[in-house]
């Protein structure tokens, strides 16, 4: 299929599909892959006039172009790797991994946080393996479960994570950092540290395809147990491409990473998008609200990225006349919040861009950085990698604009979408019904083609007929002065198809909870069947890593004993309309 017009950043060739090997020389040796439609232009090495497709392909171009740029920066402690430093001590890891048995498309289980994470990631793709990425909390059933999905052959850890792997059988061939000291060898465990002294001039020599599997991402499981996400390198090269497009990334700029580097966000929205274009990435072992500008001012960030629950941590920070004094200029959000989105911008002196993606499939919809827009939207469709409808749900028959509908996707590039979700057939079957991608996401479009998120499928409350917003729920009661989290979700109410609205509430320090109150202050902004009949007072939301609200594991969790009914409080919805 020929390729349709690429963004102008990590291009894509407008030739068909075909197969060919390509040498690029770095010095005195060469570094091998292979393209899918290719084109190599003598001596023109930039990045921007040379079509790259792999994971691979990228990092060798910015070893050879910029290795003496700094790269890296831990955080917490400074320390920083150039190009060329973090290049050569990745390689080799890969070649500790060929030589312990890796083949091409078998996985690695990487375990371990900022530079390890980084080096396990990088180490592992230019051995032409597939990254099997660990959170480094994960513990228990999840991570057996991550285990048993992937079924890695080898791993890359921290010493110090390995209690969490309890009873979970280890990969054959286990490579450690920082094993204390005293602690004797085992078979098939090496330290890592005598790799990355130094390290080889060139990575293996290993054969890639853009359509070859680089990682296996797990989705957030807010809905049931994570799936693994197999997906390929174009993709993840075309992730990178357009934020670089949406943001104006280049070499002059310095990306600030508070995310997880397990996810698609952090290792590729930040870290390899800055890769693609040489500029510096900062890397922040966990995300943490009361440092977050400081971090920004130490480093001179210009280019950073939050999730929605992330902007509302900082944004509750004490508030000081200085909290526009940085660098930071764009920030990338998904979402910005619509309750404090606008007063984010201001207080930060910065412009929001908002986008809407899932690990699946990139980042269709995105606001552009140089337009206004509506508030709430998360942006229009990029039309050079995706097709998009809103349908309904249920007979996928597209819906008028202003209505609700479940978000689809195709792209219009052969392997810029997951592979499938490894080890699941059937769900990967189900996600594509009508040679569709179904996001599970409900959103609605303007005239204009503005989308604007409504809800989670999944987390949409049906009551008396109508179909309700949890975050329109969720909007109303942080409104309310004294509410520092809240969550909806629906629970049974007897009849059949139809919910009850329950709200879980995380009360501000030293504010006193009066769900009457509460309730009389919701009333004023919701219709009467939206407003809860449950209130319960929670400590904290349980949350995935990206700090999205676990709501599965609310309704799993049945009624706490601070539930507050207003049913048994003998309070009649009428009274909390009726005019005084």
């Amino acid at each position: 299929m020929p390729y349709q017009k690429p963004p102008p950043a990590l291009k894509l060739t407008n030739q068909p599909v075909c197969c060919q090997s390509a040498i690029l020389v770095l010095g005195k040796t060469a570094f091998r892959y292979r393209t899918g439609g290719q084109r190599l232009r003598s001596g023109r090495t930039d990045l921007h006039q040379i079509e790259q497709e792999t994971v691979a392909a990228v990092a060798g171009l910015r070893w050879q172009d910029s290795a003496e740029r700094i790269f890296l920066v831990d955080a917490a402690s400074g320390a920083e790797l150039t190009y060329g430093q973090f290049m050569a001590q990745a390689a080799s890891i890969a070649h500790a991994l060929i030589a312990a048995g890796l083949e091409p498309g078998q996985r690695v289980a990487v375990m371990g946080s900022g530079t390890l994470a980084l080096l396990g990631w990088m180490g592992t793709l230019l051995a032409g393996g597939v990254e099997l990425p660990i959170h480094p909390d994960l513990r228990g059933l999840p991570l057996r479960h991550a285990f048993e999905t992937g079924q890695p052959v080898a791993m890359i850890a921290d010493w110090a994570l390995l209690d969490n792997l309890g009873d979970t059988p280890l990969p054959a061939s286990l490579f450690v950092h920082a094993r204390p000291a005293g602690v004797p060898h085992e078979p098939g465990r090496q330290d890592l540290e005598p790799l990355l002294k130094g390290g080889p001039a060139v990575p293996p020599d290993r054969l890639i395809l853009p359509s070859s599997p680089a990682a296996v991402l797990f989705t957030s499981g807010t809905s049931g147990p994570a799936k693994g996400a197999l997906l390929p390198h174009r993709q993840l090269c075309m992730v990178a491409a357009q934020v670089v497009e949406m943001t104006g990334l280049d070499a002059r700029d310095i990306v600030y990473c508070a995310y997880p580097l397990n996810h698609v966000a952090g290792k590729y929205m930040c870290v390899f998008a800055a890769m693609s274009v040489g500029a510096r990435v900062v890397v922040e072992k966990r995300f943490a609200p009361s440092i977050w500008l400081s971090r920004i001012r130490q480093y001179g960030a210009t280019l950073s990225m939050a999730h929605g629950p992330m902007l509302e941590m900082i944004h509750a920070q004490p508030e000081t006349p200085q909290d526009g004094e940085h660098d930071l200029r764009r920030m990338m959000c998904c979402p910005l919040p619509r309750a404090i989105g606008a007063a984010f911008e201001r207080r930060f002196n910065l412009k929001g861009i908002e986008m809407w993606g899932m690990t699946e499939i990139g980042n269709p919809l995105w606001t552009r950085s140089d337009e206004p827009h509506p508030a709430g939207s998360c942006g229009r469709l990029l039309s050079d990698w995706y097709d998009l409808a809103i349908c309904d749900p249920e007979t996928d028959e597209p819906v008028p604009p202003g209505t609700a509908g479940e978000i689809l996707v195709r792209p219009k590039h052969s392997f810029t979408s997951l592979l499938g979700y490894l080890g699941q057939p059937e769900a990967t079957l189900a996600s594509w019904r009508n040679l569709w991608f179904h996001s599970g996401d409900l959103a609605y479009a303007d005239a204009e083609g503005n989308v604007f998120y409504v809800d989670r499928l999944g987390d949409r409350i049906r009551r008396r007929a109508e179909n309700i917003s949890s975050l329109d729920i969720e909007r109303a009661a942080l409104s309310a002065a004294g509410v520092a989290e809240a969550a909806a979700i629906g629970v049974p109410s007897g009849f059949e198809g139809d919910d009850d609205i329950k709200l879980f509430v995380v009360p501000r320090p030293g504010a006193s909870f009066d769900p009457e109150a509460l309730l009389r202050h919701m009333a004023g902004m919701l219709p009467h069947y939206m407003l809860p009949r449950y209130v319960e007072p929670i400590a904290a939301l349980p949350r995935t890593p990206t700090n999205k609200v676990r709501k599965k594991a609310l309704r799993e969790a049945g009624p706490g004993e601070a539930e507050w009914d207003r049913h048994r409080a003998g309070l009649r919805v009428e009274t909390l309309y009726r005019r005084s």
